[in-house]
């Protein structure tokens, strides 16, 4: 997972990671009607390279986890926003 984790990144807004920087924060597993996913989520916070959309997004946003929920995604992501929004008041309480 991790090496794919890499790699997508790279190929999809062109940053390089290495997998020594990636900690296992969470997972979320949802059943659509069609498919079954997993999706592993990571913590990272080490990167060489600046992010830009390469596979064909509209653009690319810093935004805080509390302000995810204004962006359309499918369900699988949605259910990582509340764990993201409690990580990132571990690392700033204010």
């Amino acid at each position: 997972p991790e090496q794919a984790t890499v790699r997508e990144i790279y190929e999809e807004i062109g940053i390089h990671i290495e997998i020594q920087d990636l900690n296992p924060l969470t997972f979320v597993s949802v059943t659509y009607a069609d498919f079954h996913i997993i999706l592993l989520c990571f913590h990272c916070e080490k990167w060489t390279g600046e992010p830009v959309a390469r596979e064909g997004q509209e653009g690319i946003d810093w935004v805080k986890p509390e302000d995810l929920k204004k962006y359309p995604m499918r369900e699988a992501n949605v259910r990582l926003i509340p764990i993201l929004e409690s990580r990132a008041k571990e690392i700033d309480p204010n």
